[in-house]
């Protein structure tokens, strides 16, 4: 009997991508590697290429730079600053291993972004030229908007042809619809590797059913893996592991391991989640087909289902789905009713990430309905829930209410939101607030600011969202003046 032939794996882009990668890292005839994506899989993206640092081949180290290109600023300056900060902080780590990198002159802000960049990039070949392990330098540009391309282009081509710069070699992620490609194309030739990591939508949909089918069929007894849906055999029952290992799976023990790997979906292994899975791999398979009716029913058993069983924080999670469901399925109130059932139900138990998040998702379906004063209570409420223990999700709904309070022409109550926004953002971690909507807010409020003629209070808002988005910036100044004072 004939195989049928493999099914497509939404891996399999990923996978070419480590090959190019490391036919890059081998062919130092090649400068630039452009990358293009999509906004899903940008990330992961992004972390294979952070990761092929590390590559046995690789002598380069690398810089990842995801600075915007915007009408207004195409970026350089602030690239500028963040490879002084890397490199500090590059020089401290290296010296614990015995490599020793020499110091780089500050940023000359005075010269043109672009020279000021190029200054430091060639300040760290120099840094690093008595350092034997070290051969070159790798900048990843990752930028999270992309404007005014053209203009970006012309200056990476010339940074490409600079002398001082031969030992520099750049790996560009761009994403669909890709801007920049065609104009390295022209300019660069056969110096220029270029590669398409996307997932083509039939085998991510193929996948997601393939994994929800799987979850639903698992046997009770098969790993936790197979039941959640990942691959493994799947007819193969495993011996009852904790039972040899004198533990029974039904005890307290095992059930607190098991949530402490798989949080709320713990749940939903073993004989117990059988059912629970099936109502929720057949709502989600459901909803994918556009069977909404269907998709809501099964979800709403899903959510009876975990009520009865006492798994209160998997039944809001759930209950939120089944708004986005109802949802699009047209029935708008019905939906709003499930967020606020959500929410009420986490409230009466004290989970506040789910009840801020359901707040979070009420205000997004106000801002639908047109009524905007709901929204923004939403929001803020979602954000006073959040600020002490999930400060990015506060930040972000500060933010939102911030923007439709500003939508709604409530000035004031826009400026007072997004003041308390960066008030979170100050008192978060630092490495939490640079992949927060922190910077998004301290530009927003600056350009309000700048408005209402209030321009140095806008200009300071405008070097907060800077030092928002690179505090090891910050740290690294703070660290130089500080081992200049002693």
């Amino acid at each position: 009997m004939a195989e049928s032939p493999p099914s497509p794996s939404p891996s399999r882009p990923f996978q070419l991508l480590a090959d190019d990668l490391t036919w890059f890292i081998k062919c130092p005839e090649l400068r630039v590697f452009h990358v293009t994506t999509s906004p899903a899989d940008r990330a992961l993206v992004l972390a294979l290429v952070a990761r092929s640092e590390g590559h046995a081949h690789n002598r380069s180290p690398y810089f990842v730079l995801e600075e915007p290109i915007t009408n207004e600023d195409i970026g350089f300056r602030s690239r500028a600053h963040r490879v002084a900060a890397i490199h500090v902080e590059r020089r401290t780590l290296l010296a614990k291993e015995g490599i020793a990198l020499d110091l780089v002159a500050e940023v000359d802000d005075a010269a043109a972004p672009v020279v000021a960049f190029a200054s430091q990039l060639d300040g760290c070949l120099r840094a690093q030229a008595n350092a034997k392990e070290l051969h070159g330098l790798t900048v990843v540009l990752a930028p999270t908007i992309v404007q005014k391309g053209t203009t970006f282009v012309d200056e990476l081509v010339r940074l490409v042809r600079t002398p001082q710069l031969a030992l520099v070699r750049w790996i560009l992620i761009d994403v669909v619809p890709a801007q920049l490609c065609a104009l390295l194309q022209s300019a660069l030739g056969e110096a220029l590797l270029t590669a398409t990591a996307l997932v083509p939508e039939a085998e991510r949909r193929a996948d997601m059913e393939a994994r929800l089918a799987g979850m639903a069929a698992a046997p009770a007894g098969a790993s936790p893996q197979v039941q959640l849906g990942f691959a493994g055999p799947r007819n193969v029952v495993a011996p009852p592991r904790f039972a040899s290992l004198g533990r029974n799976p039904q005890s307290p023990e095992v059930k607190a391991l098991l949530a402490k790997e798989l949080g709320p979906l713990a749940a939903l292994v073993g004989e117990g989640g059988a059912l629970l899975r099936r109502q929720i791999a057949g709502a989600a398979l459901a909803a994918r087909d556009g069977r909404h009716a269907e998709a809501a029913a099964l979800q709403a058993a899903a959510c009876s289902s975990c009520l009865e069983a006492g798994l209160v924080e998997l039944g809001c999670i759930l209950e939120m789905t089944l708004g986005t469901y109802v949802l699009a399925g047209g029935e708008r109130t019905r939906a709003v009713v499930a967020f606020q059932s959500a929410a009420a139900r986490a409230h009466t138990h004290g989970l506040v990430g789910p009840e801020a998040q359901a707040y979070t998702a009420l205000g997004a379906l106000y801002c639908v309905l047109g009524d905007l004063d709901a929204a923004v209570k939403s929001y803020r409420r979602a954000a006073e829930l959040a600020q002490d223990t999930i400060p990015t999700l506060a930040i972000e709904a500060y933010r939102c209410a911030g923007q439709v309070a500003l939508d709604a022409g409530a000035l004031e109550a826009a400026t007072t939101l997004w003041t308390r926004a960066l008030a979170v953002a100050n008192s978060a971690p630092p490495a939490e607030v640079a992949s927060s909507s922190a910077p998004t807010v301290a530009r927003a409020l600056a350009k309000v600011l700048q408005g209402l003629g209030s321009f140095a209070a806008a200009q300071s808002l405008i070097d907060q969202a800077e030092r928002l988005e690179n505090p090891t910036a910050e740290h690294a100044e703070n660290a130089e003046h500080g081992s200049g004072g002693a």
